[in-house]
């Protein structure tokens, strides 16, 4: 644990979890990022005018303390995220006072706490968890054509079948606003892909579709396969557009000229895929290759599916595999 001053030197227990998240939930993220970097390098917040400024009347109470109901410093903290008042004596109300040096002090001896784990801050954004085990595939559902999904030497492989349609290997849980990063090497021959925030279901589907795509997306939910936007995997300079699979068209264009600089054919690329609200982008080996809004498909929380497409009757296999697939949820 790293304190941030002497007054900030008590770890917050198991029910305090939530606690930076709500100091931090309603600043700017401009504001935010410079109090946390003040913070990462040891700075007392209020010194100066920055901080003072960051400060003053941006973060959130704890109900006061008085009354001895909220003198564990846990419980005070978990009733702050439910009710957001002020835990100091001076201020028993909800207040947009100014958080000078004593008034800080008086909040944090009754029971506001910041913790920090090995020196490193928790942020509003969830860590990065692995999705991929490097060992089975449990957890993981398989979901459309009948594509081979094996793990070999830690790595996930994907390996065409003949006459079977586009095949997804799934994650059990589904995902809103994230940031995705994968290793993948695809045969130049194949086109492949992952599934963001994909439907299996017709329930699942936006009410907002238009009706034409609806159509299409039902026949595809029908037959038991993922729709949604997919980000490309190909080595013909579509690799990090948006497809609308199940559907047809682009959500967000592929940038050919961007795209056959950056990715390596029959070698290993690094993808690194953000979206928020509209907003989608992609990273390939460091370079953004997609900036862009869907304003289509209307999918805001779904699957992930990891593509191997299909072949036609093609019998010969055509590989594609993936790594070190993580996922941090904004």
């Amino acid at each position: 644990m790293t304190a941030l001053t002497e007054d900030w030197s008590v770890a917050i227990g198991p029910d305090c979890g939530a606690t930076l998240d709500a100091l931090l939930g309603n600043l700017p993220d401009k504001q935010t990022e410079a109090l946390l970097q003040r913070w990462q390098n040891g700075t007392t917040l209020g010194d100066d005018d920055l901080g003072e400024s960051i400060i003053r009347g941006s973060i959130p109470r704890l109900p006061q303390r008085s009354s001895g109901k909220w003198s564990d410093p846990a419980k005070a903290c978990k009733h702050r995220c439910r009710t957001g008042y002020d835990v100091s004596s001076q201020h028993p109300h909800p207040t947009t006072s100014r958080l000078n040096g004593p008034t800080m002090n008086k909040i944090l001896n009754c029971g506001l706490t910041i913790a920090f784990c090995a020196g490193t801050l928790s942020t509003q954004a969830a860590d990065s968890i692995s999705l991929f085990n490097g060992k089975n595939l449990d957890g993981w559902t398989q979901k459309g054509g009948e594509a081979s999904y094996v793990v070999q030497d830690g790595v996930l492989l994907g390996s065409s079948r003949p006459s079977t349609p586009n095949s997804f290997l799934c994650p059990e849980k589904q995902f809103a606003d994230f940031e995705l990063t994968f290793e993948t090497k695809c045969d130049s021959e194949l086109n492949s892909g992952v599934q963001i925030r994909s439907a299996d279901g017709v329930a699942m589907l936006p009410e907002s579709l238009s009706e034409e795509d609806r159509k299409k997306a039902v026949r595809r939910v029908e037959s038991i396969s993922l729709t949604g936007p997919q980000v490309e995997i190909a080595a013909n300079g579509n690799a990090g557009g948006v497809y609308f699979e199940g559907v047809g068209g682009w959500l967000i264009d592929p940038k050919p000229e961007v795209a056959k600089e950056v990715y390596k054919v029959d070698d290993w690329n690094s993808y690194k895929v953000v979206a928020k609200g509209n907003r989608i982008q992609v990273w390939i080996n460091g370079e953004q290759v997609i900036d862009g809004e869907d304003t289509r498909s209307h999918f805001k929380k779904g699957y992930l599916g990891f593509q191997v497409h299909g072949v036609g009757k093609r019998e010969g296999e055509l590989q594609v595999r993936w790594r070190n697939i993580k996922i941090r949820e904004l």
